[in-house]
């Protein structure tokens, strides 16, 4: 039986203002004795996928060496187990990210404005930037949706959590970043703490977590997959183990998919309050649809196909989160009226949305894992990488 979790208000909002002290102080060091050093670290640890031969400062080599040893009660069979089920599911839950993770994290206001917060703080600083220049939305987006799904990759590739695997490199690579990014938009002095708690605190980093895990696992079974409680608990367990890379705290990190699951619910709907749904919310999903329009071939469907999956899987998975000011074009409005019309009762209605759900998820799935499988990002000098093994497995079932 799952343990019980304290998912009150009260306790999860004492987590606004817990931080990841043991990366804050690498940081804080490194910053303090050579302020540009930021900038170079940025640039070492994202262009190289591998750490073993850059010179990276002693501190960081040492928080690398003594961080990536595996907890002892990762279950070695689970994770092994995890990882088949992401070869088996991985395109599917690549397309969850854009529909589901993603729109949930954004529909959460004070995370929402830590993202926005950090593209202002790139156009402020231009020496973040590798070219000298702010990056475009679009480029900005870009790039930030091609590192979330490498991280999805690295974390849920074979043998990612063998020593110094891909799992763990990346973990502990985010937890860095996530310390750089806290430091450099705390030093600007315009961050509210005390309304919307610390920059990337703790209970930011477990509602991202969770909607890599169990809100994952919730979109499947939504899409009509009868999953196994084995395979469940096997790829729960996987992000459960990279909670602990990321530095999550154990309170923030249970062990069991329910918890998970409640956890992830909480912090949503906590962050979702339609009086605050800000700017920042709207802005990076129009951003995301924008971005899916663009890869699907044609302009009539426009807006109606992505606002209607994430409207589907948000609604599903988390209720009370989709406060965004979304404006469809009139023909989603009309087949919106038109299918409450067809679907009166609310057993056919609800087979109807899960069929048009998994045909519009197909069609938006072969178009940009296709991309993404031949992607190359000149500008960082960095390719997508998807470990042999999964690319074939995936580029024969989009060739189905």
């Amino acid at each position: 039986m799952p343990s019980q979790l304290d998912l009150s208000s009260e306790h999860l909002r004492s987590f606004r203002s817990l931080k990841d002290p043991l990366a804050d102080q690498i940081i804080s060091k490194i910053i303090h004795e050579d302020v540009n050093a930021i900038n170079k670290l940025f640039e070492q640890i994202t262009r190289n996928r591998s750490i073993e031969e850059v010179p990276l400062p002693p501190e960081i080599k040492s928080y690398f060496k003594e961080q990536s040893k595996m907890p002892e009660w990762a279950d070695h069979e689970k994770l092994h187990k995890g990882q088949s089920f992401y070869a088996e599911y991985g395109l599917e839950i690549s397309m969850l990210l854009f529909f589901l993770s993603l729109p949930a994290a954004y529909s959460c206001w004070r995370g929402a404005k830590v993202l926005t917060f950090t593209g202002r703080l790139v156009e402020d600083r231009p020496h973040l930037s590798k070219t000298g220049q702010p990056p475009s939305n679009t480029n900005r987006l870009n790039r930030r949706l091609m590192e979330t799904a490498q991280f999805v990759v690295d974390v849920m590739a074979p043998e990612s959590f063998h020593a110094n695997g891909s799992g763990i490199i990346a973990c502990l690579k985010v937890r860095l970043m996530h310390a750089a990014v806290r430091h450099l938009i705390i030093d600007t002095g315009r961050w509210d703490s005390e309304d919307l708690g610390e920059p990337i605190n703790q209970m930011d980093m477990a509602g991202t977590l969770q909607s890599f895990a169990a809100l994952i696992i919730q979109g499947l079974e939504n899409m009509g997959f009868d999953l196994s409680k084995e395979e469940v608990d096997a790829y729960y367990h996987c992000w459960h183990v990279a909670g602990h890379f990321m530095g999550v705290v154990p309170e923030m990190n249970p062990a069991e998919y329910e918890n998970g699951l409640a956890l992830g619910h909480a912090i949503i709907n906590d962050q979702s309050d339609p009086n605050r749904t800000s700017e920042s919310c709207d802005s990076l999903i129009h951003s995301l649809i924008e971005y899916v329009n663009e890869k699907i071939p044609g302009r009539a469907f426009d807006n109606y196909v992505p606002i209607f999956l994430i409207k589907y899987f948000l609604n599903k998975n988390v209720h009370s989160a989709f406060n965004f000011h979304l404006k469809p074009k009139f023909l989603y409005v009309i087949l919106e009226w038109l299918i409450k019309l067809l679907v009166f009762f609310t057993k056919l209605q609800k087979r109807l949305h899960k069929w048009f759900a998994n045909k519009h998820f197909a069609v938006t799935k072969n178009h940009i894992m296709s991309e993404m499988l031949n992607h190359l990002n000149n500008h960082k000098k960095i390719q997508f990488t998807i470990p042999d093994s999964l690319r074939g497995v995936w580029t024969s079932k989009l060739k189905k």
